[in-house]
């Protein structure tokens, strides 16, 4: 993305109809009216680009450089204390020095272009300390890893079906189905989806094609420079460590758009400077039944698919089998805390196929 293009992008990952919401002003003073909380949830990105301001002066003619002048500007044309900024989870994903660091750039950064935001309502202050790098999954709290346990695991499999399995495009799919079905014993509809368009072949084109290319470089590392590829345990387990806190996130929108937070109600959005995480967005979200969010999820079909036979059958292996487990999944009871064991399992798979020891 050229320098001039640079921007944030706002979604919301549930909706209450097909339509595509959009935030501005007058739906955060809407939900103020109506005693509901507008929270948005910082991406990564979004304060690594703070910390650039800061860095280079904190100057306001930085922000368009970096692509943060519209969130800016959106925060600063809302009511007074109608939305609150939420870069916690954001902070989750660093390495705690960096962390630390990067506190210290956002506060930095609000003080000059978003004062109001300095001391925002259910904010923890806190301090973080510990490493600043080679910072990954074994290296979170036993409850952290088993909020991640499930994307992480499944993009383990999406990376090693993808590097050792011989077979074409819907046979990787049908794999990637199975290691879920019989393995992590989930059926996850984010990372499937992810998985339908990182293993589709052939001459796309158009938007489908964009979609494609963007989520396989986001959680395949497919394009790009040579150092950036995914070709060593490392680098795999990274890949697979950055994608699934992408998806943490929208869990996380989901979690407090049902739940609230301190009995108030939430209308929660996501702030990305990520073209690629807001890609996925177009294409796959949750519908907000009955007060739930995430409980249901819609995917958005594109014309070729429909006349393509990969995308057929993928379509059709994943609704065969969806049906197959819908009693049993409505049954059961998962123990979030057995999850991070198959992640470290799936980690361990990992080292054999990119021929490392762990």
């Amino acid at each position: 993305m050229s320098e001039s293009n640079k921007r944030t992008y706002f979604f919301r990952p549930s909706r209450v109809t097909e339509a595509e919401p959009i935030l501005n002003p007058d739906v955060v003073a809407t939900n103020a009216r109506r005693g509901v909380e507008t929270t948005l949830l910082l991406d990564t990105n979004v304060l690594i680009r703070m910390e650039y301001v800061v860095k280079g002066g904190n100057k306001r003619h930085l922000l368009k450089e970096h692509g943060l002048h519209n969130l800016v500007n959106l925060l600063g044309r809302c009511p007074p204390k109608s939305i609150c900024l939420s870069p916690g989870l954001a902070f989750e994903e660093m390495p705690p020095a960096c962390a630390e660091r990067s506190r210290i750039f956002y506060e930095t950064f609000c003080a000059v272009h978003l004062p109001q935001f300095i001391d925002t309502p259910n904010c923890d202050h806190r301090a973080f300390a510990g490493k600043d790098r080679n910072y990954g999954y074994l290296d979170l709290e036993p409850a952290r890893q088993a909020l991640l346990a499930i994307p992480y695991t499944s993009l383990l499999y999406l990376i090693i079906i993808d590097k050792s399995f011989s077979g074409g495009a819907i046979q990787k799919f049908k794999e990637f189905l199975r290691r879920l079905s019989c393995d992590l014993d989930i059926l996850s509809a984010k990372e499937t989806e992810i998985a339908k368009y990182c293993f589709a072949e052939g001459s796309l084109a158009g938007e489908i094609k964009d979609v494609r290319d963007a989520l396989r470089d986001n959680f395949l590392k497919t394009r790009g420079k040579k150092s950036k590829l995914i070709q060593t345990y490392d680098q795999a387990i990274a890949t697979a460590f950055n994608g699934a806190n992408d998806l943490a996130f929208i869990n996380a929108a989901n979690i407090v758009q049902t739940r609230g937070l301190d009995g108030v109600p939430q209308d929660c959005w996501i702030a990305t400077c990520d073209k690629k995480l807001f890609a996925f967005s177009r294409i796959f979200h949750y519908l907000n039944v009955d007060g739930e969010a995430g409980k249901y999820a819609v995917t958005h079909a594109f014309s070729e698919q429909h006349r393509d036979e990969y995308w057929r059958q993928a379509v059709s292996a994943q609704q065969i089998l969806g049906l197959s487990r819908m009693q049993y999944h409505l049954k059961r009871e998962v123990d979030p805390l057995s999850l991070p064991e198959l992640a470290k399992a799936a980690m361990d798979e990992a080292a054999r196929v990119f021929g490392q020891m762990t």
